[in-house]
């Protein structure tokens, strides 16, 4: 409730109009840009007298918004706000400019012409100069009872943005603890993000997961810089650091976006010019920032650059949705959702803070929000993406272990399922048994109905005997028209009861082609593990052997290697 009532207020308070006066004994905040004159300067700097008398001849501007906003490389400009206390007493309030890249502020508190504080800020000079140990430039007001003007000087190549808050140290504590509680939520959820996806990276080694980890991390860095969190807490003595911070980490940024966007939408097989145009692109864009870095008032240049630059690449990344949507790619789904919710809070932070769109709390802060949500569904791609490519490796090396036209396994299934069995029986000494199945006369059918009535054989005799084995059984297609058939925990005359049950089953099987019916027999040989034989191959040698006696004694019919 407190922190709506507290939104009431500075609501109200925007109504006010340039030079009204605000009673502030009964306004626990207000927004004092509302009823602010400002006036830019045009050639050299001015001093606080020439101000005040230029003011007085009517050559200052009345603010139209609360929040003030200039531009990126606008002149130094002067603000004028008057403030009234109607209490007898002294009032202590903190003036908080809630923008954190401004390079020179002077800030003058006034009262029937005598200057009652001075106070010089920036971040041209080191944090520990601050008069409030705060991310934003804030000072003590102690303002006495009647009307006293604040005087500003603000001069800085960043976008001149000034978002002015005036409230009692209690209610700017509020804003501020939650202020830090939302920040803490951004950092929690983008930090888990990062660290996450570098684990993955760090497993599986596929290249989205780094490139998609340096993003965040490229996010979470740029936001530390323009929030001014890194300079309170990371960076307080770099103030050169500090100045170029937010271009430099824009562009790049900005570029890992994109490196992220080609690698996880696989635009290098859709769309190869395009993935080399946008390579190119990142790569002459940085290369031109680090030619603005050599020039002393590269700044504002630089500026342009990266806000241009991320108004670009917001651009096109959805074009690059857009792309891989064409091209059939799933993951371009979430791609394109998350790119679009990220486009529009970025695109709304950026010209707020440009000054082409009106400046607010919100709109400031729908970066944020926009690039969290995108990174919670990038993940989600990314995981999504993991599944599938999981799945089609899976699937793929299970079509490794199948035979194509039956779809039983081969020789390498085979032997892989069947070795564990072979180890244990062997080692507890239990029966087990093997046959080897070879369709009669097969050559015949090919030379006379085709090899497409071969195939069919083929797969309706893998059908029939499917269905024919026990549980536990393995079989396989061992080659051409031959099977093979793995028989755990059976002894001889078991596995001759389930020979011949398998042999009578082909029997019924019936191949139509060509208006004829094809009939089948089948041969089988049949041995089972004794002390002589040690290997499974040795196994599966004497069974062949068995197959050759039962082609030699007339075909359809099953022969057992003897004790």
């Amino acid at each position: 409730m407190a922190r709506w009532a507290l939104l009431l207020l500075c609501i109200l308070s925007g109504f006010a109009k340039a030079g009204d006066l605000i009673d502030l004994q009964h306004q626990p905040l207000v927004l004092p840009g509302s009823t602010a004159f400002y006036y830019a300067e045009t050639g050299q700097p001015i001093s606080l007298d020439t101000a005040r008398e230029a003011f007085r001849q009517g050559q200052f501007t009345p603010s139209s918004s609360p929040f003030l906003s200039f531009g990126i490389g606008a002149s130094p400009h002067w603000i004028r706000i008057a403030l009234l206390n109607s209490s007898a007493d002294e009032l202590l309030r903190v003036l908080s400019i809630e923008t954190t890249w401004l390079d020179h502020i002077e800030l003058y508190l006034l009262q029937d012409d005598q200057l009652l504080t001075q106070t010089l800020m920036g971040d041209s000079f080191p944090f520990s100069q601050r008069p409030l140990n705060h991310r934003y430039f804030a000072q003590t007001l102690t303002l006495p009872s009647g009307t006293t003007e604040l005087w500003m000087r603000v001069a800085t190549p960043d976008p001149m943005l000034l978002p002015l808050y005036l409230g009692s140290y209690q209610v700017q504590q509020q804003r501020y603890e939650q202020d830090a509680y939302s920040y803490g939520v951004l950092y929690g959820v983008m930090l888990a993000l990062l660290l996450y996806n570098l684990m993955l990276y760090t497993g599986i080694r596929h290249r989205q997961y780094l490139y998609y980890a340096i993003y965040v991390g490229l996010f979470v860095w740029l936001n530390l810089a323009y929030t001014g969190h890194g300079f309170r807490w990371l960076w307080p003595e770099a103030v050169t650091w500090q100045q170029w911070a937010n271009p430099v980490l824009m562009i790049l940024y900005g570029s890992s976006g994109l490196v992220f966007a080609l690698s996880f939408l696989n635009i290098r097989n859709s769309a190869p010019r395009l993935y080399q145009a946008i390579q190119w692109l990142c790569i002459a864009v940085i290369l031109l920032l680090a030619v603005l870095l050599l020039i002393p008032q590269g700044r504002v240049a630089a500026l342009y650059l990266a806000f241009s630059f991320i108004l670009l690449g917001t651009l096109l990344m959805l074009l690059l949705g857009g792309v891989a949507w064409r091209a059939g790619n799933p993951a371009s789904r979430y791609f394109l959702c998350a790119s679009v919710i990220a486009a529009l809070g970025g695109m709304i932070t950026a010209l707020s803070v440009w000054g082409l769109i009106p400046f607010s709390p919100a709109g400031y802060r729908a970066v944020d929000l926009g690039t969290m949500i995108e990174a919670v569904l990038l993940a989600l791609a990314l995981a999504e993406q993991f599944r599938r490519t999981q799945r089609q490796r899976l699937r793929a090396e299970a079509m490794a272990r199948l035979d194509p036209l039956t779809g039983l396994n081969n020789r390498r299934a085979f032997a892989e399922r069947v070795e564990p069995l072979w180890q244990s029986c062997v080692r507890y000494d239990r029966p087990m048994s093997l046959a080897i199945i070879d369709l009669d006369e097969f050559k015949k059918i090919n030379d006379s109905f085709g090899h497409k009535a071969g195939d069919l054989a083929l797969e309706m005799t893998a059908e029939a005997l499917l269905q024919s084995i026990r549980g536990g059984d393995i079989l396989a297609r061992w080659g051409g028209e031959e099977f093979i058939l793995f028989m755990p925990e059976t002894t001889r005359d078991e596995a001759v009861r389930v020979a011949e049950r398998l042999r009578a089953c082909i029997g019924t099987v019936q191949v139509r082609e060509q208006d004829a019916l094809i009939s089948l027999s089948a041969s089988i040989g049949v041995a089972a593990r004794d002390e002589q034989i040690e290997r499974l191959e040795q196994l599966i040698c004497v069974a062949d052997q068995c197959l050759y006696q039962a082609k030699m004694q007339g075909r359809n019919r099953v022969v057992l290697a003897h004790a």
